[in-house]
């Protein structure tokens, strides 16, 4: 799984709108394509990192990763 066009226009239109009304709209995009794509990458990661280094065996995204609100400010204006 590899990061997608709607990936990146997530983030160009989060820079035009970057207001909690608008992410609140755009939150099921949010998680389908950019926290679902992202989550698999580092799981992917992880595991190549861990066949070269076992300390990395075990490891989850929960512990490594976690998700703020993309830096919204708690307004609107």
């Amino acid at each position: 799984m590899g990061f997608t066009e709607a990936y990146y226009e997530f983030f160009i239109e989060l820079a035009l709108n970057n207001q909690k009304t608008w992410f609140d709209v755009n939150r099921a995009r949010y998680e389908a394509d950019v926290k679902k794509p992202f989550l698999a990458f580092v799981t992917q990661l992880l595991e190549k990192v861990a066949a070269v280094d076992s300390r990395f065996s075990g490891f989850g995204f929960g512990g490594l990763c976690f998700f703020a609100y993309l830096g919204l400010e708690g307004n609107d204006s």
